[in-house]
């Protein structure tokens, strides 16, 4: 992992092409006052590019607009998590859902009744907990649990770990996303569709001009 980089000080497209020809699995969190965006890679391949906006969620050819611009404005730090490709394919199906339901407060809702509905309807997803000190992952296949995502770990859990703790913290919310299974996420290369080394140039040119202005 590498926590704070300033992209800005980086030549971006030509780090995402390294990442591609090393087979890097992982993905990269962009965060700052706006945003926050994502790029994960699977075995190499770029899969899926993320950017929230006002609740809006743009992705693919946007995406890289979005966070290529913040980026080059010096806004945004950059954190890189390496993760095992069992875990990267996963979120890979995170990615590519639907958020069920809008976030409610972990203390206001019974985690047993909630539980308990999640595996009458069957659903497939992930349940979120998540507080700014931390956030857990568990994957549900047709209303059962059958792994967990920790906070630094670099693959999937079969154990709860520090879900309950997350639980309990200060203004922590739960929410469910339903996802495709993982034989239907797609896996698609975005990288052989975007050049992405000409977008940050443009991008890095707009931010200098508009300096100059």
């Amino acid at each position: 992992m590498r926590a704070g980089v300033n992209p800005a000080r980086i030549d971006l497209g030509s780090s995402l092409h390294k990442l591609r020809s090393g087979g890097f699995s992982g993905y990269l969190h962009f965060r700052g006052q706006q945003g926050p965006g994502y790029i994960l890679f699977v075995k190499g391949a770029l899969v899926e590019v993320l950017w929230e906006e006002d609740r809006a969620v743009l992705r693919g050819f946007e995406a890289v607009q979005k966070i290529f611009a913040s980026a080059s404005a010096g806004s945004l730090e950059l954190d890189i998590y390496a993760l095992e490709v069992d875990l990267a394919t996963l979120l890979c199906s995170l990615f590519h859902g639907d958020l069920g339901s809008s976030p409610r407060r972990a203390a206001e809702i019974d985690p047993e009744q909630y539980v308990a509905e999640l595996k009458r309807e069957g659903l497939s997803g992930f349940l979120r907990l998540y507080a700014p000190q931390g956030c857990t992952l568990i994957r549900y296949s047709k209303g059962v649990p059958t792994g967990f995502v920790l906070d630094g770990e670099t693959t999937i859990a079969r154990r709860p770990g520090s879900a309950n703790s997350v639980a309990r913290m200060d203004g922590a919310l739960i929410d469910f996303v339903w996802t495709p299974e993982l034989e239907e996420a797609q896996e698609e290369d975005l990288a052989e569709a975007l050049d992405l080394s000409k977008l940050w140039v443009r991008a890095r040119a707009r931010n200098c001009s508009q300096d100059a202005a």
